[in-house]
Parts: C-alpha cells; sequence; structure tokens
C-alpha cells in the first residue's frame, strides 16, 4: 500500500511540474547515454579474442624496431622462423601457430579474382580455436591441399555454407575446402581476412621457410604462443632473446626486440594501436563528466522545487516522519533514473553504429545476449538514483513543517550553497570541454596548414616510376603548374640507413627527388644552390641535398658550413639510363641545404634525410609523381590526366591522390579528437543551459512574492531583473578559476606530444569564460525578464 502511496505521489508531482521532470529526465537520458555508449565501446574492445578459452596465456609475438635518432616501430609480425627455433628449445613454451598474410588469386571455375587470405599452422586450431560449424579445421590444415572458409566467405564464394569438398585454386594450386568456421561479430577477433589455407601447401610462404640467402632478417607472420602456467610472459621474451638473436646480422641485433602482447589487450596495446587507449580514456572521462553534469541537473532541480516543498509541508504537517519522506524522494529519483536508463539503452543501439565509424571500433551489442551487461546498466542507473536523490532526500525530510511552508520559501538550509557549487562545477565541465575543442581545432589546423613545411595545396601524386611520356603530356595541361618527379620515400618517409658517426650509428632517410621538386612544393635552399643538378638526376649519385635536420643529425655545423662537405651515404642511383638501381657506398657533396619538411604526423619531428638527385630509388612501386594543379576545372584536369595515363601506355589503373589526403588520413586521430570535444561540448552546454532554465523557473517561481514587494517598494523592472540574473550567473563565472588552471595543465600536457605544435592560445580561455556566461544569461533572461515585469498586484496574488 505504501509503495503505490509513494509511485501516485511521485507521478502526481511529475505532473505538476511538468517542464522540470522534463528537464531532469532529458539530462539523465543524454548523460546515461554517453555513459552507456563508451561502456559498449571499452567492453569490446577489451573482450577482442574472448572466444579462446586460454587467452590469458596466449600471445602474439610483436617485432619492435628501434632506430637510433627515431621513433620505435612496432609491428604485429615476427619472423615465421622463430617459433619452430625457441619452441623446441623452452619449456616455458606449451603450443604455438603462424599465420601468414598474401593477396592471392583464386579461382572457382570461370570466377577468378585477388583475395587476402592467411596461410596458416595446423596448430591454430588448437592455439586460436574459433567455432567450427563443419568439417575438421586441424585436420583440414593438415593436409597440403585444405583450405577453410568462414561462414561468410562460404557464402561470398559459393552462395551457401555446406560446401565441404567444394573445389578452389588458390595462388594456383588446387585445394579442396574442409572445414567452415563461424563468423565472429566485428572486432572479436584480431583476425583480418576469412580464409585460411594450409601452410603445408608448396604455394604457401611458411611451406619450407628458411633464412633468406642475402643474410637479412623477414617479418612475415603473425605468430601466436601459448605458455605454460605460471610462466609470464616478460620471462617467456626475455628467454627467446638470444635464441631469436641468432635469425638476424649482428648490426640488426641492437636495433630489434620481439615482444609477447596477450591475444585479448591487443586491441588496446599503446606500441600497436597508438592514441586507442588514449581515445577511449578521454571519450570515457568526457562521457562521465557529461553525466556528472546530468546528475547534478536532477539534484539541482530537486533542490529548487518550491512546489514539491510545500507538499512536503503539508505531508510532515499531517504526521508522515522524516524517513518516509527521505524514502518518497529516494524512490522518485530511482524510478526517473531507471526510466532514462531504459530510454538510454534504446538511444545507444541507434547511435552505436556511426559511435564506432568514428572511433575506428567494432562495438556491438545485443542486451538479450549480454545479460550480465544489461544487468549492470540497471545497477547503475539504480546507484546513479540513488545518488542523485540522497542529498535532496535529507535535505527536505529533515526540515520543520513551519520552516517549509514559511510564505517567503526561504528554509535556511544549506540547498542553496549545493546548488551553487554543483552549478559552478557544470559550468566548470563546460568551459572545460570549451577550451579543448578550441585548442585541438586550432592544432589539426597548424599540423595540416604548416607543420609540413612545405605547400600541399592542389598537390596530387601518382604511383608510377617517372614515365617520361606521361610526365611530359601532364606538364602540358592546362589545369595543371607543374610536375616532379621523386621517390614514394619523399612523402612516406619509409626506410632509412644509417651513417658512422664516431663509432655510433646516426640513422638517415634517403630518398630521391629531382631538382624541380623542391620548387614544386614551395621548399627553397637555405643554403647552397640547386642550380648544378641536372634536372634529369645524375648518372651516378656525387651531390647531395641535406635537411636541417640531418646538418644537425651529423655534426656539420651551420646549414652554410655545411655546404660542400663529404657525407657517406647508400647510392641509389643508375648505373646507365635502362638499368634498374644498384646500391652501393658513396661519398657526396653537399650542394645545398633545404628546411625541415615532412609529410607525416606533426607528432614527430623530421627525420634526417639526405636527398639524392634522382627520380626514384631502388625496389618495386618505389617512384612517384607529383602533380601540382591550378585550382581551376579540378574535375575536367583529373580526367585529362586519367586520359593521358592510358593514351601514355600506364601499366593498369591509373594510382592517384591528393596529399592532402593523405594528410586528412594522418590527423584522423586529432580529427576525431576535436569532433570528440565538441559534441561533448555541444551536450554540456545543453544540459547547463536546460539546467540553468530550470532552476530559474523554480527560483521565480519561490520568489514570485520578493519580486512583487520590491516593486511595490518601487524597485524598476531592470533592478529585480539584475537580481535574479546576478544570483544565477554568479556560479558561470566562478566556474572560470576553477576551468581555467585544471584545463591549462591537461591541454599543455597533450600539446607536449606533438614535435610540432602551436603556442597555448591564452586568449581562448576567457573567451570560453565569457561564451558560458552567455549561455548562463540567455538560459534564464527570457524568465528572469518575465518574472521582473510581472505587476506587483499579480505577483502578491500569487500566495
Amino acid at each position: 500500500m505504501k509503495l503505490r502511496h509513494f509511485l501516485i505521489a511521485g507521478w502526481r508531482a511529475a505532473l505538476g511540474a511538468r517542464t522540470l521532470s522534463l528537464i531532469a529526465l532529458l539530462g539523465l537520458v543524454v548523460g546515461l547515454t554517453a555513459a552507456i555508449l563508451m561502456l559498449i565501446v571499452v567492453r569490446g574492445a577489451l573482450q577482442q579474442n574472448g572466444f579462446v578459452p586460454e587467452r590469458g596465456r596466449t600471445y602474439l609475438a610483436t617485432s619492435t624496431f628501434l632506430m637510433p635518432g627515431g621513433a620505435p616501430d612496432t609491428r604485429d609480425l615476427s619472423s615465421g622462423l622463430v617459433a619452430p627455433l625457441v619452441a623446441g628449445r623452452l619449456a616455458s613454451i606449451e603450443a604455438w601457430a603462424r599465420l601468414a598474410e598474401a593477396d592471392v588469386a583464386i579461382r572457382r571455375g570461370a570466377v577468378e579474382r585477388k583475395e587476402m587470405i592467411y596461410w596458416a599452422d595446423p596448430a591454430i586450431a588448437e592455439v586460436m580455436p574459433r567455432p567450427v560449424l563443419r568439417g575438421n579445421l586441424a585436420a583440414t590444415l593438415a593436409r597440403p591441399d585444405g583450405v577453410a572458409l568462414t561462414a561468410a566467405a562460404a557464402r561470398r564464394w559459393f552462395g551457401r555454407e555446406d560446401v565441404l569438398g567444394a573445389p578452389l585454386t588458390i595462388a594456383g594450386r588446387a585445394m579442396t575446402v574442409g572445414a567452415i568456421v563461424a563468423d565472429l561479430p566485428p572486432g572479436a577477433t584480431d583476425w583480418t581476412h576469412d580464409i585460411l589455407a594450409s601452410s603445408r601447401s608448396a604455394a604457401s610462404i611458411l611451406h619450407g621457410l628458411a633464412r633468406p640467402a642475402d643474410g637479412g632478417f623477414r617479418i612475415e607472420s603473425r605468430t601466436y604462443f601459448r605458455l605454460r602456467p605460471g610462466t609470464s610472459a616478460a620471462e617467456a621474451a626475455r628467454q627467446m632473446r638470444p635464441l631469436v638473436a641468432t635469425l638476424m646480422p649482428p648490426e640488426i641485433q641492437a636495433m630489434y626486440r620481439m615482444g609477447l602482447v596477450r591475444i585479448d589487450r591487443l586491441a588496446l596495446d599503446a606500441d600497436l594501436h597508438p592514441g586507442a587507449r588514449d581515445r577511449l580514456i578521454t571519450g570515457s572521462l568526457i562521457a562521465a563528466l557529461v553525466l556528472f553534469v546530468a546528475v547534478a541537473n536532477t539534484v539541482n532541480l530537486a533542490l529548487a522545487g518550491a512546489g514539491r516543498r510545500r507538499e512536503i509541508g503539508v505531508r510532515k504537517a499531517a504526521g508522515a516522519g522524516r524517513w518516509d519522506i527521505a524514502l518518497q524522494f529516494l524512490g522518485e529519483a530511482v524510478a526517473a533514473t531507471l526510466v532514462a536508463a531504459l530510454l538510454a539503452m534504446v538511444a545507444s543501439e541507434w547511435l552505436l553504429p556511426p559511435l564506432n565509424a568514428f572511433l575506428d571500433t567494432n562495438a556491438t551489442i545485443d542486451y538479450a545476449q549480454t545479460p550480465l551487461l544489461t544487468l549492470g546498466i540497471i545497477a547503475g542507473a539504480v546507484v546513479i538514483g540513488l545518488l542523485a536523490g540522497v542529498y535532496p532526500a535529507l535535505v527536505v525530510s529533515r526540515l520543520s513543517p513551519a520552516t517549509i511552508l514559511r510564505p517567503d520559501g526561504r528554509t535556511g538550509d544549506g540547498g542553496t550553497r549545493v546548488r551553487a557549487v554543483l552549478v559552478t562545477l557544470q559550468f566548470a565541465v563546460l568551459i572545460g570541454l570549451l577550451i579543448a575543442t578550441g585548442i585541438v581545432y586550432q592544432q589539426r589546423r597548424f599540423a595540416m596548414a604548416q607543420a609540413t613545411g612545405a605547400d600541399v595545396a592542389q598537390m596530387l601524386t601518382v604511383d608510377a616510376e617517372c614515365p617520361a611520356g606521361f610526365v611530359a603530356e601532364v606538364a602540358r595541361l592546362p589545369g595543371v603548374k607543374g610536375v616532379a618527379c621523386h621517390g614514394s620515400e619523399f612523402v612516406t618517409g619509409e626506410g632509412g640507413s644509417f651513417i658512422e658517426l664516431r663509432g655510433r650509428p646516426v640513422q638517415i632517410l634517403v630518398a630521391a627527388a629531382l631538382p624541380a621538386t623542391y620548387a614544386l612544393y614551395g621548399v627553397p635552399p637555405i643554403a647552397g644552390s640547386l642550380a648544378g643538378l641536372p634536372p634529369q638526376g645524375e648518372p651516378d649519385i656525387h651531390r647531395i641535398v641535406l635537411n636541417a635536420a640531418a646538418v644537425k643529425a651529423l655534426e656539420l655545423g651551420s646549414p652554410r658550413e655545411a655546404v660542400g662537405k663529404r657525407v657517406p651515404v647508400t647510392n641509389f642511383s643508375p648505373v646507365t639510363s635502362t638499368s634498374p638501381y644498384t646500391e652501393g657506398e658513396i661519398l657526396g657533396v653537399v650542394a645545398a641545404v633545404v628546411p625541415n619538411f615532412q609529410f607525416t604526423s606533426a607528432e614527430l619531428a623530421a627525420k634526417p634525410t639526405v636527398y639524392i638527385d634522382a627520380p626514384r630509388r631502388v625496389g618495386p612501386d618505389a617512384g612517384m609523381v607529383s602533380i601540382r594543379l591550378s585550382g581551376r576545372q579540378v574535375p575536367e584536369t583529373l580526367a585529362a590526366i586519367d586520359r593521358v595515363w592510358r593514351e601514355t601506355g600506364g601499366e593498369g589503373p591509373i594510382r592517384r591522390r591528393f596529399l592532402s589526403d593523405r594528410m586528412e588520413e594522418l590527423y584522423r586521430d586529432l580529427e576525431r579528437g576535436m569532433q570528440l570535444f565538441a559534441i561533448f561540448a555541444a551536450l554540456a552546454v545543453l544540459l547547463a543551459a536546460a539546467g540553468m532554465v530550470g532552476i530559474a523557473i523554480a527560483t521565480t517561481d519561490r520568489r514570485t512574492k520578493e519580486i512583487g514587494i520590491r516593486k511595490a517598494m518601487g524597485a524598476s523592472t531592470g533592478q529585480v531583473l539584475w537580481l535574479l540574473l546576478r544570483q544565477l550567473t554568479r556560479p558561470a563565472l566562478l566556474a572560470s578559476f576553477i576551468a581555467w588552471p585544471v584545463t591549462w595543465w591537461a591541454m599543455q600536457r597533450w600539446l607536449n606530444g606533438y614535435a610540432y605544435r602551436i603556442d597555448m592560445p591564452l586568449w581562448l580561455y576567457p573567451a570560453a569564460g565569457g561564451a558560458a556566461f552567455v549561455i548562463a544569461v540567455a538560459s534564464i533572461g527570457v524568465l528572469a525578464g518575465a518574472a521582473a515585469r510581472r505587476a506587483p498586484i499579480v505577483a502578491l496574488r500569487y500566495e
């Protein structure tokens, strides 16, 4: 009976203050939706490879190259020779298996196309067991002609799943489907391909794998180790280290480190996925702040509800006890939060796909299939409801009926003070998010426009080995301002060499570029001259160009002093005009020094670089053509470039892209960060404004009689308006002094992660504080103005 009475009273109270109740409910829905979405995304990242029973002691071997003077380069591959070498010698290894990625031709009947597959060891069925729908995975991979498909791959190739025994030709070898494995939800595994072919096939790169004839070191496999119980990954890696060293030449040993990453922690590994953990932590923190703003709104509106206080006073005068009142408030808060949680769960399912695309995650949710998650959300909603309701319940329930029913509504309790603190903290969150959004936006603009040190506007790159006919014809097109040839490493910054300097190796990037490249990119020399370099490249490299970072790294003095000095570099020049490029050590004479420029992330400093006068370096796909467009009639110019490619005998379809698109990809994380801050800042604005409107409604309602008396005593509308605005906007101003130092500390640390960064824009801090003040005034101004203009007789009749 008491529960029914509580429910009826709560429903009537909600209907009696519809606006305040709706504001509080919508705020909770927004805050809980943000929290649930981030919970689902974090849960998905933490549950990768959760289908593996022994995931707690199963590890993926990773390779880290420690380049002197450069950032560590970590990859999820290792040498396929490592596992068979160490497994037979170390008792700590219980089992191992390898996957080797390959781009192969697959044919079924008349249909043939290239796809990415894995060559897989039979033991993969034991080390990384996936649910098998049909057949036997281990037995299939033990046969040289065996191939396993996921259900999706079977439908793609055959239109159905029951295809055991069906033939496929893979990499020129006849193979037979022997197993169908279950599809997994996106992000549930670190595997990216859905066809497993036997590593024992003669076409497999793992078949008969041996050390390269040139004595080099290759990494080509995803190698999984399952350690024996009680063995730590650090100890196993330490035991493997001397054995792995025997597979590589001495000069590589000091620069290589093989690590072990637990398979259920791959998605958030800081070396394999830089920034992934930070993105999730940042998103979770901001979601928590938005939820705090929503809960603070609920508490504020509960404390400000004068109508409820009169109801409580009447009930206490009629004999209701303190705990009856407290339980009533707590029950209403929990009920409202549970309703908001149900609405938030529905909204989360709708918003999860765009959030996955935004954060580059693959989280999924099915509340029916994950009862623990559903129960956890409901339990969390109950806790939040209790936290939101406990203070208002205690404040109101301890007041005497005479205090509550005073005509002026002044209770003498601490509710007003607490309400002011909560509003101040709400606006501190808002100001911090506004400042962070502005700083991230400015750093992105700087990184895209200035951190490169070169002009990338309207720059188109074509993967090509500098074909003379194509270059000449493209240069004549009316929409083209210039053309130049260079190596792909000129743009990608990949690859490197070493120069001995007083007994220590100095990492140097060797990049090929014809002299016209520097002018095309707007990079004039700061010392020396490019005039003496042959426009089409030197047949044998004698003269080189350094960037400022190379001058410093090689201790050549100033750029002017470096000109004319000789530097030992790897020679990638052609022996004749028609022969392939060969390598060899030369002493190059420094002809010029150019400023630092790069097309990689602003987080990294420019690499010390030696530029040789050649159109490309040795190796496949090593060349690139840069084309500066005029910016007029771009679609027509692109179509003309494609036509010239075909007419001049270009092999296959043209591979072209704007350099700005590459830069956009490099700064995708920065773009996501900016958008994340902007979205949550907008939510904080919405919630803060809604909270201020609710408080303004409650305050003007509670002080209506006071306003009438003041106006009857001669107060002007402006004076009454200032009285209300002064009280309600003070928290927005005080919030600045909380938000400014905290945000400055956090964003300064964030900016320090970039080698090229903006100076801290101090003007953003007062601007954000001013914006918060404007939001506060705009939120309450209309209501305060209406209350201030009300005629005294109307106000005095209010009670």
